[in-house]
């Protein structure tokens, strides 16, 4: 009589109950735009290249004090672009220290994975309703600048942390310091470098430019710490007067 080997049936129940486990979980997977983002990672880079970093993302930065990202600590949805493709509905955070995007989907399991998305590869940003452009604005390479504004009138921000030394702390010998902004401003297409109202001010002229300083100071804007909205409201203050002075 043939016998079937047991090691033979061993296999076939193993396969028969992972594969409608598997085929399930793809099904599922297929439905996330995380996951597509990161097949289209894989398929246009390889799993190789740096834009997945070989690895998943892991926090190194516990023995530090504070946190290294743009905003709160907490993941945002937004978009990416990668390679002029924009992927909506990702799930993202910004490392303003090391100036890279981290992308959260969903794995296998239903776990939660973590990769480094390439900042060559990467053009552009959403982070809830913020905007992030990656631009050249000075003798530096293309850096990330979040994108405040419309029209005529825009500001561009290059947010970044440094890490500095603790003197007073028993527990965390270093921490992160608070964000620290480059600013440049469009008018007509002009783009320049400020770092207070006097130098935001200082390309417009007469009554425009007083008129401004006069908005900055009863609204108490310090571009040290303004807030995305503070500076939306400036912008659009400042477009309305442009328009206005030029239509008389």
């Amino acid at each position: 009589m043939f016998s079937i080997p047991k090691s033979f049936i061993v296999f076939l129940f193993f396969l028969t109950s992972v594969l409608p486990s598997v085929n399930g979980q793809m099904i599922k997977e297929e439905t996330v735009n995380q996951v597509n983002l990161s097949s289209y990672i894989q398929e246009k880079h390889g799993p190789d290249q740096e834009i997945i970093n070989g690895r998943l993302y892991y926090n190194k930065y516990y023995r530090i004090l504070n946190h290294p990202f743009y905003n709160e600590e907490y993941t945002h949805n937004g978009s990416a672009t990668l390679s002029g493709k924009r992927f909506p509905d990702v799930m993202l955070k910004y490392d303003i220290y090391k100036q890279c995007l981290i992308l959260e989907y969903l794995g296998t399991n239903e776990s939660r994975n973590k990769i480094f998305l390439s900042p060559d590869q990467t053009d552009a940003f959403e982070l809830g309703e913020y905007y992030f452009e990656k631009l050249v604005l000075d003798e530096r390479d293309a850096v990330f600048y979040q994108v405040i504004g419309s029209n005529s009138v825009r500001c561009f921000i290059h947010w970044r942390k440094e890490i500095l030394v603790s003197n007073n702390n028993t527990k965390y010998a270093e921490f992160f310091s608070d964000p620290k902004r480059i600013y440049f401003a469009e008018y007509n297409e002009e783009v320049y470098p400020f770092r207070n109202r006097k130098t935001f001010a200082s390309p417009l002229s007469g009554i425009t430019k007083r008129e401004i300083s006069k908005y900055m100071r009863s609204h108490s804007i310090s571009f040290r710490d303004a807030s995305p909205e503070q500076l939306e409201s400036l912008l659009k203050f400042v477009s309305d007067r442009i328009q206005s002075t030029s239509g008389n």
